[in-house]
């Protein structure tokens, strides 16, 4: 079964909730993340279990209360808040990598304010995650079409285009995510800014 668009899903569809109650309770069983949230146990665990074996959370002891399964019981806690972006985990612990290019793009043109496409993606190019230049091309004409940014000059014919990043637009760490249904979405506003039918959702 496909996955709803992003946007499409309710607040209680994603990790973002459970890591947002985890950081506000700093201790917790998986009862209190079920009742908070209302996302299915079987979600939760995998998730808990993958903090854990990252080290960002632990397993210390058990609360006396009522519940259904022994998970009910064990009392976890917060050791490492690493902030306010949801870590994304495996259930070993391993970090999950796909998707870094696109934090990389967006807070580098933040930096760089003005950039043509090819020293957007020099500059955001890390050792451990180089950045395509045509993931960056899709990307700015996208986030252009949304109101990110502002062509100010080339953008026709053998000239590429200068972008400016619109700073009074940045909303956010998390970056604007270009969906299949020809859309973006800002996971920072939790919204769709432009579509291809309807233009930008100012």
């Amino acid at each position: 079964m496909s996955l709803k668009p992003i946007d499409k899903r309710t607040r209680f569809d994603t990790r973002d909730t459970l890591w947002s109650e985890i950081r506000t309770r700093k201790t917790f069983t998986i009862s209190d993340l079920y009742g908070a949230t209302h996302l299915a146990r079987q979600s939760i665990r995998p998730f808990v279990t993958g903090l854990c074996n990252a080290k960002i959370v632990e397993q210390r002891g058990e609360r006396s209360i009522k519940g259904n399964g022994t998970d009910a019981a064990k009392l976890y806690h917060l050791i490492k808040d690493v902030g306010t972006i949801t870590p994304r985990v495996r259930k070993d612990g391993s970090m999950v990598t796909q998707g870094n290019s696109r934090r990389q793009i967006w807070a580098t043109m933040r930096i760089l304010g003005t950039f043509t496409f090819r020293e957007l993606a020099i500059n955001a190019s890390t050792e451990e995650c180089p950045v395509d230049a045509s993931e960056v091309t899709t990307y700015c004409q996208a986030l252009a079409k949304a109101g990110y940014l502002k062509v100010i000059s080339g953008g026709n014919g053998t000239i590429p285009a200068t972008y400016r990043f619109l700073h009074y637009k940045y909303t956010g760490p998390r970056p604007p995510q270009i969906q299949r249904v020809k859309s973006v979405y800002d996971p920072n506003l939790k919204k769709v800014v432009w579509d291809s039918l309807e233009g930008r959702h100012d």
